[in-house]
């Protein structure tokens, strides 16, 4: 969430550096897990962007296809549940 606290160009020096950690993981033969950013709660002291979440959260998967890393859904999981 540090890094996506600004503008979008803080979204794109985030998972340059997130990819950065990935490599270099996976230089030295070590299984990489990636996890979405949550869900945050708009209003909310500290509460991040929902356009730049969604942007990093995008970008997150998209690091993890292309490094072989584990992607763990954490945005997928914390949403609120609908009941119908």
């Amino acid at each position: 969430y540090n890094d996506v606290s600004g503008d979008s160009r803080s979204v794109a020096n985030g998972a340059a550096a997130l990819e950065r950690m990935v490599r270099n993981a996976r230089g030295r033969n070590l299984r990489v897990f990636l996890a979405t950013l949550t869900p945050t709660i708009t209003g909310r002291l500290r509460s991040v962007d929902q356009a730049l979440l969604d942007t990093m959260n995008v970008r997150i998967r998209q690091i993890a296809a292309a490094e072989g890393a584990v992607l763990v859904d954490l945005h997928q999981a914390f949403q609120p549940a609908v009941f119908t």
